[in-house]
């Protein structure tokens, strides 16, 4: 009897196709598993099957999800070898948080991240929810660390003193292991290689390591809630950016105006996250600042952005694409 021999038992969806059929082999719908994970990889294979598996459902299987699989592990293959590249040779990793007075607005919020990341990931994992924990490991690392930590931590790699570059990489190498350790049930072979190319001395290998555990430090979650305010700054001006075409190679003045004295002085003290990832030249603060003729506008919160485009872009062929764009849309509204 099942029930005498095994204390829980899962079972699966079924997997089918893209219309819902069951697979076949007269329908010629059913890869071979051996052939994808040839083009794919078997962790992006695993883990992409695990994102379009919800509890008791179906699977409607598609190899753009496998994709997503791949770009995946090859985002944190990416974002591991770039840490790792930026570890100067006599550099010590600590396995241990610095002084919380040494930790930057990123760092709080990269702590307090993780920590939910790690409590969600082993809530789901205990209810059978594979594709919750995926899902959640996929958005803290793809997009929480590898596209905004990282980019906010180049600044100290790069500009830091040997101290704060020191702590900057710490956190990294911190994070990033409670990630593999993660994604580890999911992907195995991947994180196990990036694992042995960052485990200390005489630490066990990662199929044997303890499971993560949350950070237990008192995380200023009012800076980590600092950083949201600029994380949606710096993305402001960025489509201010692009949807005026400024070149990359540019720097733009910025008038940030509005918002009260305690949140301009947050911008204040964070001002070269701004000046970094949003490639901001000049940044002026103020209650009610004017805005400047030729000026692109944007709203955050209580905040007016404003980006003045006179010597970012032509102004005159900027005019022309615009009534260029009104006139398809009142040509497309007519028909």
């Amino acid at each position: 009897c099942i029930r005498d021999r095994f204390k829980n038992v899962y079972f699966t969806g079924i997997i089918r196709d893209s219309q819902g059929r069951k697979m076949s082999k007269s329908l010629g719908n059913s890869p071979d598993p051996l052939d994808l994970i040839e083009r794919f990889g078997a962790d992006a294979l695993r883990f992409g099957i695990m994102l379009i598996a919800p509890q008791g459902q179906d699977i409607l299987f598609d190899e753009e999800r496998i994709e997503v699989g791949r770009n995946f592990m090859n985002k944190l293959w990416n974002a591991s070898r770039f840490v790792l590249m930026n570890r100067d040779e006599d550099f010590l990793f600590k396995n241990e948080i610095p002084d919380l007075a040494q930790l930057e607005a990123a760092d709080h919020w990269i702590l307090q991240r993780m920590n939910h990341t790690i409590d969600a990931v082993s809530r789901y994992l205990k209810k059978y929810r594979f594709n919750d924990a995926a899902k959640e490991i996929y958005d803290f690392t793809w997009s929480a660390f590898c596209d905004w930590y990282i980019e906010l931590v180049k600044i100290r790699f790069y500009q830091g003193s040997p101290e704060e570059k020191a702590i900057a990489m710490n956190l990294s190498l911190t994070v990033l292991r409670s990630i593999l350790k993660l994604l580890h049930p999911f992907a195995p072979f991947i994180t196990e290689e990036i694992w042995e190319m960052l485990k200390l001395d005489g630490e066990a290998d990662l199929m044997v390591s303890e499971w993560p555990q949350q950070i237990n430090i008192e995380i200023d979650s009012s800076r980590a809630d600092d950083m949201e305010l600029m994380m949606a700054l710096i993305s402001s001006i960025r489509t201010i950016r692009s949807e005026m075409l400024v070149p990359p190679s540019k720097k733009a003045d910025v008038i940030i105006s509005g918002g009260n004295e305690i949140q301009r002085l947050i911008i204040e003290a964070n001002r070269h996250y701004l000046e970094s990832l949003a490639k901001v030249q000049t940044l002026t603060i103020g209650e009610n600042l004017d805005k400047p003729k030729f000026s692109a506008t944007a709203l955050v919160g209580g905040f007016e952005i404003f980006v003045p485009l006179a010597g970012l872009i032509d102004i005159e062929k900027e005019r022309a694409r615009l009534r260029n764009c009104l006139l398809y849309t009142s040509d497309a509204a007519d028909e």
